[in-house]
């Protein structure tokens, strides 16, 4: 019998070990969000909420001592999750934009965060073989045969590596000049004083993802689906989907009821 010891010090594992972050983290990911709307979506109270968030928004290092910080502020607001005003509150969004790939294999796993914009990677944790423990098992010297076929098969390997080093390069590129519209697209919404929060975060949402994701608006918001079509509709109104009118009218009418 074989045991292999793999090592998961990757910081994102900190917040994958932690449902309550991972929520927090995947709600500020699909839109700019604050404490008290997410502790009245999660039914947490807000100080727990807002510990998360202080743990979140905390600048990090990575093995190779790179700063990093998941979330941080964006910009304050007065309106609460209601719709009313009311005191103050800081609105979260991600702070640094990474990309993570993770490959589990037999005997290690094999883990990269890029960050986008970055040549180089943030953070690349390999737990291989030579980390591996053996328990009870000697280990016989390979065959000639067995070597050549090594060699071969390594060499494959090898040329699939470049081809997904290459993708990944591209997959960065492109991130990175959808990053750089996204901030122009969030200029514009934010200079719009017409606009609920509730309003901005769905052109944001629906900016990121098409009017294709429309229909899961309410899922991705956590938002009453009469509440979605309303603000979709008095969006319309305000001639915010001119030019694209009767892709978002489908995606209205293809949300599913409640």
């Amino acid at each position: 019998m074989e045991n292999f010891s793999c090592s998961l010090d990757h910081p994102i594992f900190e917040i994958l070990s932690n449902k309550t972050r991972l929520e927090i983290l995947r709600m500020i990911a699909c839109e700019q969000n604050y404490g008290s709307r997410i502790a009245s979506i999660l039914n947490i109270s807000a100080p727990a909420i807002h510990r998360h968030l202080k743990f979140l928004s905390q600048v990090m290092k990575d093995d190779n001592m790179n700063d990093f910080t998941y979330i941080k502020p964006s910009y304050t607001t007065s309106e609460s999750y209601s719709g009313h005003k009311g005191a103050e509150a800081t609105v979260y969004e991600i702070g640094t934009k990474m990309y993570f790939s993770f490959a589990l294999y037999p005997n290690f796993i094999q883990s990269h965060a890029f960050l986008v914009g970055s040549d180089g990677a943030l953070n690349s944790n390999n737990t291989d073989e030579k980390n591996s423990s053996r328990i009870g098992k000697k280990e016989n010297e390979p065959s000639d045969g067995s070597m050549e076929e090594y060699s071969q098969l390594f060499n494959q390997i090898q040329e699939k590596n470049e081809k997904i080093r290459y993708l990944e390069s591209e997959i960065m590129n492109i991130l990175e000049e959808k990053n750089e519209l996204m901030k122009d697209i969030d200029s514009s919404i934010q200079k719009s004083s017409s606009l609920s929060f509730d309003e901005r975060v769905s052109l944001r949402l629906m900016a990121c993802q098409g009017p294709i994701c429309i229909p899961n608006l309410p899922e991705l918001l956590r938002q009453d689906v009469e509440i979605t079509r309303r603000n979709l509709m008095n969006l319309q109104i305000k001639g915010w989907f001119t030019n694209f009118d009767d892709e978002v009218q489908t995606g209205i009418d293809n949300i599913p009821d409640a």
